[in-house]
């Protein structure tokens, strides 16, 4: 029996900004599309907040019995899955953080209200005209989606509960200092992974640096069809070694630092391939077309993805 979920799709790309876009048009070949008995016999790095937070959406937090699902599937192929759970974050990342943190904040105290005003309407009394029963109906989908959106969160004890699980059943995990999919690229670089299974793009970027230009990342290993990029293959592709990778990443707009204002994608494309680096790209940009935030430390963003400055 097969057990596949319809995970949630999401608009661009998780850390890197658009930049599964970028590559389908200028790197298509180091895009495949496989299925999961393709992985038969090998190991896979598995960025599990990612799958946490899918599957925690996905069951209105009940995430464990999708990873139960998903270990079950893994043994049909004889797949070794090692789980990498998150660490504290960098401190380039503390921003970024605190912006989630304030986010997820802000719907938990819209939830609030929209229950507050459901209620409110509900227990007004009295006949109801059809306006005023469409006006409730709004009211209570409003409040609903708001409340699905806060159970999603996964929690302390979601976390804890896996890590239990996985003890249970002998599947190794690792504990990772910063990002999990950080440490899923050390493994593909190690050779103690053949993959990093993960939606987050950064881990192309961690390959490059950690795992000296090669590895694969495949993406959405719960689905019929998973997709696989072959690190060594993009960056040929593009005609980019790996600083340059890195560079284009930073200029898209990562976690780790602010971004140019006027530079998307596929702009930090053209600028990597006509200057070769940032510093390059720095001196000839101009200032009228786009902005460079008073604040832009891409040295700690280069630091953090491995690339070590001279």
């Amino acid at each position: 029996m097969k057990y596949f979920f319809p995970l949630p799709s999401y608009k661009g790309s998780m850390g890197i900004k658009n930049l599964s876009k970028l590559l389908a048009k200028v790197a298509p070949a180091c895009r495949r599309e496989r299925v999961v008995a393709d992985y038969a016999g090998q190991r896979l790095a598995i960025d599990t907040p990612i799958y946490m937070w899918k599957f925690a959406s996905m069951t209105n937090g009940n995430p464990l019995r999708c990873f139960r699902e998903q270990l079950r599937e893994f043994r049909t192929h004889r797949i070794t899955p090692m789980y990498v759970f998150d660490g504290a974050a960098a401190p380039a990342k503390l921003e970024e953080v605190a912006r989630r943190r304030e986010q997820r904040a802000g719907t938990k105290n819209a939830m609030f209200a929209a229950r507050k005003q459901y209620l409110n309407m509900r227990q007004s009394g009295g006949m109801m005209t059809r306006s005023q029963i469409r006006e409730l109906s709004t009211a209570k989908q409003r409040y609903e989606k708001l409340r699905r959106r806060v159970q999603s969160v996964p929690t302390r004890a979601h976390y804890d509960g896996l890590r239990h699980f996985l003890r249970e059943q002998q599947v190794a995990f690792f504990e990772a200092e910063g990002d999990a999919e950080k440490v899923c690229a050390e493994l593909v670089g190690k050779g103690e992974a053949d993959a990093a299974v993960t939606d987050d793009y950064d881990a192309l970027v961690y390959m490059c640096t950690l795992a000296e230009g090669s590895g694969k990342m495949v993406i959405g290993i719960n689905r019929p069809t998973v997709v696989e990029y072959d690190v060594a293959d993009m960056l040929r592709e593009i005609q980019f070694d790996s600083p340059q990778f890195v560079d284009m990443c930073i200029l898209s707009g990562c976690d780790f630092c602010n971004k140019i204002g006027g530079v998307a994608c596929n702009r930090a494309f053209q600028l990597v391939s006509e200057h070769g680096s940032i510093e390059n790209i720095l001196e000839n940009l101009d200032p009228e077309k786009f902005s460079v935030p008073q604040i832009f430390d891409y040295l700690a963003a280069r630091d953090q993805f491995g690339l070590k400055s001279e």
